[in-house]
């Protein structure tokens, strides 16, 4: 009686998404059936117990295997073959989803061959074969039109979104994949699919560099991981989201500290999670100008099987290792040949490198393609790179008054997604075309602009690129730094001084740390003394 009165309570907490609750009601329950047993393995999953729920999820296939129950046992292998290559087993994945196309052989129509559908159009479209993933998009819709499962029907949709927009259609793409996401919102999706597509939902957002969209479904899908008792899996991949968007909006300490937070999050569940996690942790290092944390990074985004192109390549870059990087960049455009929105960060990284090099034409053909892209694929973000880009190549052709429209739209383009860095290193590009054209007052006027932008940010590797522009190395005060400093003479607190000059305290803060590094000092008693010796004050 009392296991009895167990079970209902774990089957009454599984309903209500109380993962811990229902774990430890099941495997108080002694024998359990089939159904109890799947929702302990599900149980155990949500909770990021991912190798006790593959142990269970594998007894279960057995069970069902003895049972005769074949098209059971096939979904089993697809939840077992999904979830060992989500933490990195191919091999095993790959074995899992064999079987399950064997068991399925005989049933064709069967609601798990949809499943299994879905799961292969997911490879498919990750080794950029868009016809085969397709194909299997279609079918899973068919079968779940034949069986009147809503889920199954989600997912085959999404699927096809996924396809339309990657052949280049973003409207009809992305009108697919909202209509798909219109039953996940309501509640009639599992949820275990309807994470899975929350997910991709956000990476497809990521891939356009749609910025704006990006936000409303990282902020939706947190939302609904709060409706649970706990959502390992779903919430560290939120997590990744949340440093990609903290780090374009320039808020990169707390980027830092959820990137690191995530690289341990989902160690043996996902990853590629965890591997794009330290890869976060490169990209953010490395434009703080911290070149052994974000080699580091990098390395260890390679060793989970995460290219660290393009970030390695723009390290190298900044370490006067030019040729070194462009040969990585050119290793990594042919590996992603046929899939231009892999391919566009490479672009964008090769034409910075390849305008280093002084190889304008490199950068030109780079800049072609990666303007192609942007027109096809509408993103935003490659909109407003390509127009950058585009520019800095005028640029370096000696044609400023061409270069100044493009880059006005870059800086544009950029402000709108409230990306500051961006914007700051528009400036920069654009400060370059009115200095070539003789308008000195405008160029200084726009490097005042980004300087405290990147200031702001902790961005010393473009505060690099504005002193340079402006005739001088880092070790010269900026025109902001001289104002802190006076504002520091008359005794103002570093909160009068933030006050005064209308800037944050932090950023105060981070003008006198480059003040004491420029002038070799420690105290603000120091610095005053250097500044009067030199008649800066």
């Amino acid at each position: 009686m009392d296991t009895e009165v167990d079970i209902g309570a774990a089957r009454a907490a599984f309903a209500q998404r109380r993962w811990t609750e229902a774990r430890a009601g099941f495997r108080q329950g002694g024998d359990l059936g089939p159904d109890d047993a799947a929702a302990l393995a599900e149980a155990s999953w949500w909770l990021g117990l991912m190798d006790e729920s593959l142990r269970l999820q594998e007894e279960l296939h057995r069970r069902h295997l003895s049972a005769g129950e074949a098209t059971s046992a096939a979904l089993d292998a697809v939840l077992l073959g999904f979830h060992e290559a989500l933490r990195g087993d191919a091999v095993v994945g790959s074995a899992w989803l064999a079987r399950a196309r064997r068991l399925l052989a005989d049933h064709p129509r069967a609601r798990e061959r949809g499943y299994l559908c879905v799961v292969e159009a997911d490879a498919s479209l990750g080794e950029g074969d868009l016809q085969t993933a397709a194909t299997l998009a279609t079918e899973a819709q068919q079968i779940a039109q034949l069986h009147d499962d809503t889920t199954l029907s989600a997912l085959g949709r999404f699927a096809e979104g996924l396809v339309t927009v990657h052949r280049g259609d973003r409207g009809p793409g992305l009108a697919l994949l909202d209509e798909a996401m219109l039953p996940v919102i309501s509640g009639d999706v599992d949820d275990g699919w309807a994470g899975k597509l929350y997910c991709q939902m956000m990476d497809v957002c990521h891939d356009l560099a749609d910025v704006r969209r990006a936000r409303r479904w990282s902020d939706t899908t947190e939302r609904w991981c709060r409706e649970f008792d706990k959502a390992v899996m779903f919430s560290g991949i939120c997590r990744i989201h949340r440093v990609q968007l903290l780090g374009a909006q320039g808020r990169w300490e707390a980027a830092l500290a959820q990137a690191k937070r995530a690289c341990g999050e989902l160690t043996g569940i996902n990853v590629a999670v965890v591997a794009e996690a330290h890869y976060l942790l490169g990209e953010l290092h490395r434009l703080r100008d911290e070149h052994s944390a974000a080699a580091a990074a990098y390395a260890a985004a390679l060793d989970l099987g995460r290219s660290p192109q393009p970030g390695l390549a723009l390290l190298q870059l900044r370490t006067d290792r030019a040729s070194v990087a462009r040969k990585g960049l050119d290793t990594a455009l042919y590996a992603a040949a046929g899939q231009p929105l892999r391919r566009a960060p490479l672009l964008a990284a090769g034409i910075e490198v390849a305008l280093t090099r002084a190889d304008v034409a490199a950068a030109s053909t780079f800049a072609d393609e990666l303007e192609q892209i942007a027109t096809t694929y509408a993103g935003p973000g490659w909109l407003a790179a390509s127009a950058h880009w585009r520019g800095a190549v005028l640029l370096a052709r000696d044609r400023p008054r061409e270069a100044l429209v493009l880059l006005d739209e870059a800086e544009h383009r950029w402000r709108d997604l409230e990306t500051p860095h961006e914007v700051a290193r528009a400036r920069i590009c654009t400060a370059r075309a009115l200095a070539t054209l003789g308008d000195h007052d405008g160029a200084t006027r726009l490097l005042d602009l980004a300087e405290e932008t990147l200031t702001g940010l902790g961005a010393r590797a473009a505060l690099d690129d504005v002193a340079r522009l402006r005739g001088r190395h880092r070790d010269v005060l900026t025109s902001r730094e001289t104002e802190v400093l006076a504002a520091v003479a008359t005794g103002a607190t570093n909160r009068e001084i933030a006050d005064r000059l209308v800037i944050s305290e932090r950023t105060v803060g981070r003008h006198l740390a480059n003040i004491y590094t420029k002038t070799d000092t420690a105290t603000r008693t120091a610095a005053l003394a250097w500044a009067r010796d030199r008649g800066l004050l």
